[in-house]
């Protein structure tokens, strides 16, 4: 919640980015259909008819939540990556998206857990969200795998699969220790990214 949003005289910029963080911790806690509009602008202090004015309807502010939520993503590691891209270092590649996708488990944790729910209702901002997320984060990856391949570096012969493998290792792990907590950390993330990725690059079979 915003306790002091109502003490404070936002820019419309500002108000807007309060509504979007409301929002997300109040579906995410609540659900879809547990948390009103009106609860949302309550929690910014402002009132529904404001709130309107920002997002006209409620698929507006949909978009608006996985707009920021990308964009949050983006910001931590799309140009590290883009940098590894170019050196093709593969370890150093996935080591940093590895990274990424944990810090965004643990700073964005009520908006993984809102995305988790919206798959389970069936809710139109999980839908939203792979339009205009899920699709964009593993074209990359698959464009950079597919890359190595052709360069003859990689032996990846179905790039898709291998992205949601390593995708889904370090998912796996920030979903278990951030919102289901069944796995309590034994090592700093670095540490654990490392060895996803060793497992990824080089397999587990002697």
């Amino acid at each position: 919640m915003l306790a002091n949003a109502s003490k404070q005289r936002l820019s419309s910029s500002e108000r807007r980015a309060a509504i979007i963080k409301a929002a997300v911790e109040l579906f995410s806690s609540r659900g879809f259909r547990g948390a009103t509009t009106r609860e949302i602008a309550a929690a910014v202090g402002v009132t529904e008819p404001v709130l309107y004015q920002h997002f006209e309807t409620k698929q507006e502010l949909y978009t608006a939540i996985v707009d920021d939520m990308l964009s949050q993503m983006e910001a931590r590691g799309s140009a590290r990556l883009a940098e590894c891209g170019e050196i093709n270092d593969d370890r150093v590649f996935f080591q940093i998206l590895g990274e990424t996708v944990l810090e965004w488990f643990t700073d964005q944790t009520a908006g993984c857990r809102l995305l988790i729910l919206s798959e389970l209702e069936g809710h139109e901002l999980a839908e939203i969200w792979n339009e205009r997320a899920t699709k964009k984060i593993r074209d990359f990856i698959e464009g950079y795998l597919a890359r190595r391949a052709a360069e003859g570096v990689l032996n990846v012969p179905e790039p898709e699969m291998a992205a949601r493998a390593f995708l889904g290792m370090v998912a796996h792990y920030g979903l278990c220790t951030t919102i289901l907590r069944s796995w309590t950390p034994r090592k700093p993330s670095q540490e654990a990214v490392a060895d996803f990725v060793e497992i990824f690059l080089n397999g587990i079979k002697k």
